[in-house]
């Protein structure tokens, strides 16, 4: 057994990426220190204010103060993991074993609804994997119990006799915890064929089609440190168009953040294209099924608080399929919610009660950050409505409103180098103002409704899951081609109703507030707005609720997905059938203008002019 580093990657664009995030890392510091003086200073100037206003505008006040935070803490928080985790943080080194005497590995493709099509391409990537053929099996985990999808893997065997493929289904359909107890089912059912389970597993989520060297370059994290009880790589996409409006922030978290943890072995499991040991798994009781979250970042929170490391590689080894349709993206984010949320009954499960304080604590810490912040948004919009009309940092004294004004374009200032620096580190896939995607609160509010429903009225009253490959199925199937008609199945059924009438409902506000400040004809109107809507940082949050609410007509304005033809995005073996993801399809879209310079820059340029041209208006 040979385990080798592997030149193979790029050195340019790698440096650049090396050199952006270590200056992420050192400049992280610098941007903590000129916030922490920033939101000091905001704490501070309402204290001042207390007994110059009434109680009202005091809640006014802190309310915003709160707002404010909430939409600046992601980026804080960034900051502080590049403070801490980056101490550790050295490029990682590529390895790959070389020759046959590499271990057995059983790769699970857990599936449930998913067209055949699909299945085929993610089956045959993964029985000519290079990797010696009696050295893996592959076994399609099927949870639909498809007499069309056993079918296909007879055919597939009969075609590629040296191929170890098996099909396998437990008979019957799961509507809650479908996957990771489909996995479970799979490590119990390969002790039953011929040579029992092999030591290592790995899984692929059956959209996403793996790279030849995903075995042989992935298996040496583990044999290097049996301490490493799983590694895996990012998750990474073949069908985002130029531009896609409805893309998530994925590439901040995958290409730099999770950079390093992996560096401190504490990454997250991405839930596919992971290798893991089985007897880690078994000695914990099996493959976690207890919360709705399933197999991604709790798995990673279990090995860990057990002492075992976690990696993921920066090579890129599985491209899949993002959910395009504003129906299925809403979706996704309704069953996200619903499965973070329910994450909490983890804490309460033998496999981590009787874990120190800490360890729980650190474990629960992710989940905080994605549930609580989520939660405080949803909280902020309508709270936004009711500032739009009224004073939301004190004026009680011109000097220090100037104060915090300059404070603010230092604050917001020291944001947008460090995320310039991370953008680099990304390779320009992220833009300076990333936003915190507020579009989806509504459908992630609707998946704390199905708690609700489930507390209230059992599981039978749940929502019936089905995998998102599923659920583009039965999209497409119900689309209307039509702009009319899309127009309505997102408005009516998708909801997108909610979003038009927030923006309707903060324009009229705006209005009225601006109309207000023009016909009071006080002393100053405009110093009044200064500390109102004019306020940087809150111009800046209504234009993201602005921008954000009308994301559904932004979508509708982008050509049709449903039209989009897979195939086209593949290169195909005219041999063996296996099909690999055109180039061009799976390098990630680089922000548009107007999530870079564009609004950036207007918003940028904003904080920095603001202390200046309504420094008359203050001072009158």
């Amino acid at each position: 057994m040979g385990v080798a580093n592997d030149k193979a990657r790029s050195a340019d664009p790698q440096q650049s990426r090396d050199e952006g995030l270590r200056k992420a890392i050192g400049f992280s510091k610098i941007m903590l220190l000129i916030n922490l003086i920033y939101f000091g200073w905001r704490a501070t100037h309402i204290a001042k204010s207390i007994f110059a206003v009434n109680a009202l505008q005091v809640a006014a006040f802190v309310a915003f103060l709160i707002i404010e935070w909430t939409y600046a803490v992601t980026g804080l928080l960034n900051a502080l993991l590049l403070t801490g985790l980056g101490k550790k943080w050295t490029p990682q080194k590529p390895m790959r074993i070389e020759g046959n005497d590499v271990p057995y590995i059983d790769i699970f493709l857990p599936c449930y609804g998913e067209s055949l099509d699909i299945i085929r391409d993610t089956v045959l990537a993964s029985i000519h994997q290079d990797y010696p053929a009696d050295k893996y099996r592959v076994v399609l985990l099927d949870d639909g119990n498809s007499a069309e999808a056993k079918h296909l893997i007879s055919k597939l065997r009969s075609e590629h006799p040296a191929a170890r493929l098996y099909y396998a289904a437990r008979g019957s359909e799961v509507k809650i915890h479908s996957k990771a107890a489909n996995i479970q089912y799979g490590l119990e059912h390969v002790r039953t064929l011929e040579g029992g389970a092999a030591p290592y597993f790995g899984l692929l989520d059956i959209d996403m089609i793996p790279t030849r060297q995903w075995l042989r370059n992935t298996i040496p994290f583990l044999l290097e440190d049996k301490q490493v009880a799983l590694a895996g790589s990012a998750q990474k996409f073949y069908n985002l168009p130029k531009g896609f409006t409805l893309a998530s922030r994925y590439h901040l978290e995958t290409d730099v953040m999770q950079r390093l943890f992996d560096a401190n072995k504490k990454a997250l499991c991405m839930g596919s294209g992971y290798l893991a040991r089985c007897d880690v798994f078994e000695s914990l009781g099996g493959f976690p099924t207890m919360v709705k979250q399933e197999d991604t970042f709790i798995v990673s929170i279990i090995l860990q608080a057990h002492g075992y490391k976690t990696r993921l590689l920066e090579e890129e080894h599985q491209h899949g399929l993002y959910a395009l349709t504003f129906t299925d993206v809403s979706k996704a984010h309704a069953k996200w919610m619903s499965g973070i949320i329910h994450a909490y009954s983890l804490f309460s499960h033998p496999i981590m009660s009787g874990k120190p304080l800490g360890t729980k604590i650190g474990g629960v810490f992710p989940i905080l950050h994605l549930t609580v912040l989520r939660l405080f948004m949803m909280l902020s919009l309508p709270t936004i409505l009711l500032l739009a009309r009224s004073q939301v940092v004190p004026n009680v004294g011109s000097n220090e409103l100037a104060l915090t004004m300059v404070l603010a374009a230092a604050a917001y200032s020291s944001s947008y180098v460090l995320s310039w620096y991370l953008s680099i580190a990304a390779n320009g896939t992220v833009s300076l103002d990333d936003g915190q995607r507020l579009w989806h609160l509504p459908y992630q509010f609707k998946g704390l409704w199905w708690l609700v429903q489930h507390s209230l009225f059992g599981e039978a009253h749940m929502p019936k899951f089905v995998t998102t490959g599923a659920d583009a199925l039965l999209t497409k199937k119900f689309a209307s081609s039509g702009a009319l008609g899309r127009f309505l199945h997102i408005v009516v059924k998708d909801g997108a109703w909610m979003h038009l009438t927030y923006f309707t409902l903060l324009v009229l506000s705006l209005w009225q507030t601006a109309q207000h400040g023009l016909v009071l004809r006080s002393t100053s109107p405009s110093a009044a707005l200064a500390a109102s809507v004019f306020y940087p940082p809150f111009t800046k949050i209504l234009a993201e609720c602005l921008y954000q609410a009308l994301i559904p007509i932004q979508y509708l304005m982008q050509p049709n997905p449903d039209l989009l033809v897979r195939e086209t995005l593949l290169n195909r073996d005219a041999k063996t059938g296996v099909a690999t993801p055109k180039k061009d399809a799976i390098t990630p879209p680089t922000p548009p203008f107007w999530g870079t310079l564009g609004y950036s820059g207007f918003m940028w340029a904003w904080f920095g002019a603001a202390p200046v041209l309504l420094a008359n208006a203050i001072y009158a």
